[in-house]
This record gives C-alpha cells, sequence and structure tokens, in this order.
C-alpha cells in the first residue's frame, strides 16, 4: 500500500498545527509504503517503510485490542527500540 495526501481545500477548523482532513499539508509530506504482516494471534504488523524527506526510517506497529494482549506480546526478533512514546515517531510530529 503507498499512502499520498490528496491535496484540496482543507476544512480543518481554523488553528490545528497540521491538517487532519488531508486536503493539505502545512509540513512535510509523509510518504511510505505500508506492508501487512499476519503475526500469532491473530494480530499483524503494519510496517512502514518511508519515503522522501524521511527515507531510511522503518517503523513496526502491532495494534492489540486488549490491554493483556499487549502486556504479554514478545517482540519479534526483528523488532529494534520500542519507540512508541517518543513523540518524535508520531505522524504528526514527522510532518513539522
Amino acid at each position: 500500500m503507498h499512502l499520498t495526501i490528496l491535496y484540496g481545500k482543507c476544512t480543518c477548523p481554523p488553528g490545528l498545527p497540521y491538517c487532519v482532513c488531508g486536503a493539505e499539508t502545512k509540513g512535510k509530506i509523509i510518504t511510505k509504503k505500508r506492508y501487512i504482516i499476519p503475526i500469532e494471534n491473530g494480530l499483524k504488523v503494519e510496517l512502514d517503510i518511508f519515503e522522501g524527506f524521511h527515507k531510511g526510517k522503518i517503523l513496526a506497529e502491532v495494534e492489540f485490542p486488549d490491554e493483556e494482549t499487549a502486556v504479554n506480546f514478545q517482540p519479534l526478533s526483528w523488532f529494534g527500540e520500542d519507540v512508541t512514546y517518543q513523540e518524535e515517531y508520531h505522524n504528526s510530529n514527522m510532518s513539522l
């Protein structure tokens, strides 16, 4: 899957630090290829390989159905550092 931003008239409320409706960008455009990788227990890894300004960054994300599943999850051997709480990796900050 290749994710892009569509341009047009932004319908977001004034004052937001970035466009959430997808019509325009007020910063860097985030371009990435996303691969969905099924893993155990019905979970999946969303693997994002960034292009453009963030070329070279690769993020893997797993979403969990509940807290117990998240707590008991053992990261896969190829996972790197957990950046869940590092704000620099949130899309809203990567676009600034």
